[in-house]
């Protein structure tokens, strides 16, 4: 009777030791797998934590300048891919209607009040905020930058990887960015945008990590210009749906001039 029970404890730690050695051998392979990632495939991964194929969005953004009364927009947002993007002013009353459409490198805004819709530069900032244009509508980075990792660096107890990217063409608002990713599960930490001549021009930080239409992302997003001191724009996601049916009607100019 002894020995029986003395069998059973052994048979029961071998499985106990067993489990734990495959679970360490799964975790190593897990890590492995993280390792052979190229630099271009983490930042792939990374605008998958952000967005879907589509998205329909309401944002708020609170614009703070030195000694200003802080001011807020709404805007309703719609994505499709990274060539279509639309959005419409929705507060405050004096920008109510305004309008951004995104047709492949080609910006529109439309102004209530003027007959038609005019182009403008992707570049610029979009209405008294620290986004410039392509912030808000071209939002994959792996499709307009080529990725190169710096390395790795422990940031609140995550290992995150540093990745350095190069502007694919003169089309976005910025040459190169470092970009912070958090290995374990590659959500965005921080961007940083440099200019050409790598001056820092402005910093982006994501915050507030949690469920959003039905995906973990983070839903606040700090934009600071490393210029003008003081000088940052605070986005909060407010609502998110993704991977939704958005018609071909949203995003042309027609529909950007209705001023719905």
């Amino acid at each position: 009777m002894v020995r029986c029970r003395e069998m059973t404890v052994f048979l029961f730690m071998l499985i106990v030791i067993a489990y734990i050695f495959s679970s360490i051998l799964f975790a190593e392979k897990i890590s492995s797998n993280q390792e052979e990632l190229s630099p271009n495939q983490i930042v792939s991964k990374s605008d998958g934590v952000m967005f879907a194929n589509t998205a329909e969005l309401v944002v708020e953004m609170k614009v703070i300048r030195p000694n200003q009364q802080e001011t807020e927009k709404r805007l309703k947002v719609y994505i499709k891919g990274n060539n279509k993007a639309f959005v419409r002013y929705l507060f405050p009353p004096r920008e109510e209607g305004t309008g951004y459409l995104l047709l492949d490198k080609d910006v529109w805004m439309y102004i209530p009040g003027i007959e038609r819709s005019v182009r403008v530069n992707s570049k610029e900032r979009m209405r008294g905020t620290d986004f410039s244009n392509t912030d808000i509508l071209r939002v994959r980075l792996s499709e307009d930058y080529e990725a190169t990792l710096i390395g790795k660096e422990k940031i609140d107890e995550d290992m995150v990887y540093i990745l350095h990217l190069k502007a694919k063409d003169t089309t976005v608002a910025y040459d190169k960015v470092k970009y912070w990713v958090r290995v374990r599960d590659f959500m965005p930490i921080r961007e940083e945008f440099l200019a050409i001549s790598g001056k820092l021009l402005k910093a982006l930080t994501f915050r507030e990590i949690k469920e959003i239409g039905g995906r973990i992302r983070p839903t606040e997003l700090v934009m600071e210009d490393m210029i003008q001191n003081g000088y940052k724009t605070i986005l909060n996601l407010l609502e998110a749906k993704f991977d939704i049916e958005i018609l071909e009607k949203v995003f042309t100019k027609l529909y950007l001039e209705k001023n719905l």
